[in-house]
């Protein structure tokens, strides 16, 4: 069972959003991206997440992330929406439906 997997198995049940991210490393290259946004999570990236031989802006990460999100056809989430909240009842039967993937930039 990988980390996701675990995760995953003690979130059941709770419709508490989530996202992933690899601290020290390239998310969207990395294989937890895709694994996370086929199992409905959110990414949550960033320059002081992102380690690695290159060295691109937080625009880069954030469109790379986009081409994932849509390559497996989910619709990126826009600035205009906000994120999902636990403590919204209809976000759950949403998720499970069509919601879209949230990409979380940060800027440092």
């Amino acid at each position: 069972m990988t980390a996701l997997d675990a995760y995953l198995e003690l979130l059941d049940g709770c419709p508490v959003p989530w996202a992933v991210s690899v601290a020290g490393g390239d998310l969207v290259a990395s294989a937890v991206a895709e694994a996370a946004l086929a199992a409905g999570g959110h990414l949550h990236l960033g320059l002081e997440f992102f380690g690695g031989d290159r060295s691109p802006s937080n625009v880069e990460l954030v469109r790379e992330a986009v081409a994932l999100c849509r390559s497996l056809g989910h619709r990126p989430a826009t600035p205009d929406e906000p994120p999902p909240s636990s403590t919204s009842p209809r976000w759950w039967d949403e998720r499970r439906t069509a919601t879209p993937s949230r990409v979380a930039a940060t800027t440092s």
